[in-house]
């Protein structure tokens, strides 16, 4: 927070593909995918515990956002 403008950071998501075609079917194609979400993988840090009667209190003990998730995805199209 820097004069009162809150800054946070940007997740980036990611996404490739690759279509190949199948040589004995002439229609068919197999499809790669490989997708990642938060691919950088940067923190966004969730607020301090604002209890005041707690013992975390003014602890930031989680984020806003889930760590990085990639997935694979093979698709066959006929």
């Amino acid at each position: 927070d820097r004069d009162g403008m809150h800054l946070e950071s940007v997740a980036l998501d990611l996404s490739l593909a690759k279509q190949f075609h199948v040589p004995f079917r002439e229609k068919d194609a197999l499809q790669f995918r490989a997708e990642a979400f938060n691919a950088l993988n940067h923190p966004q840090f969730a607020n301090p515990d604002s209890s005041l009667g707690d013992g975390a209190f003014g602890q930031v003990t989680g984020t806003k956002t889930p760590n990085r998730e990639i997935q694979l995805a093979l698709k066959y199209i006929f």
